[in-house]
This record gives structure tokens, C-alpha cells and sequence, in this order.
């Protein structure tokens, strides 16, 4: 029996020159695809990812979408853990881009 992959909680905000119905709509396709848990939004003129699940498809998740859409150019992808649902929503380490 293999261990459980590590499980992890993460905000993606993506930044560029973004359709962004467009790309929220993609993003979220693609993390439900990863069978990734949470939402994506639209802030401002960024798209936002809360997703939950093993930290390598957290990651897959934050690749494939910085290659984007056609209809989209990301510039860089800001990258937040999260603290668990058990422990509330506070941020734990600073962002870092990918």
C-alpha cells in the first residue's frame, strides 16, 4: 500500500495580459481535471486559484496554466501556501513566482 501524497493548500494568482472570463474558466477546468478542490476567481485584472490537493498537482496546476489559453499571456504566477482548513486561512510562507 503506497502513502498518501502529501496534501497542500495554495493560491495561485496569475498575472499578464489575460482574457479573464476566459482564462478563469480554463484554469478551473484545469484544476478539476488534476482533481484539484477549490475555486477560481477573477480580481481587478488577475485570476486567482485556491485549490486544494497533493502539492505535485498544485504544482502541474501552476505550469499548465502559466502556459495558458491562447487568448491569455501570463507574466507570472504568485504562489501562496495556505494554512490547512483545520488551522483557518492564514498565509504561511511569502509568495514566490514560478
Amino acid at each position: 500500500m503506497n502513502p498518501e501524497p502529501p496534501h497542500a493548500r495554495e493560491r495561485l494568482t496569475f498575472h499578464g495580459t489575460l482574457d479573464l472570463a476566459d482564462f478563469a474558466g480554463w484554469a478551473q477546468h484545469r484544476a478539476d481535471k488534476l482533481g484539484l478542490t477549490g475555486c477560481v476567481t477573477t480580481e481587478a485584472d488577475t485570476v486567482v486559484a485556491d485549490v486544494s490537493g497533493p502539492a505535485e498537482l498544485i504544482e502541474a496546476m501552476a505550469l499548465c496554466c502559466s502556459l495558458g489559453p491562447a487568448s491569455s499571456w501570463v507574466e507570472r504566477v504568485d504562489r501562496v501556501a495556505l494554512a490547512s482548513h483545520h488551522g483557518g486561512a492564514n498565509s504561511l510562507p511569502a509568495p514566490h513566482s514560478v
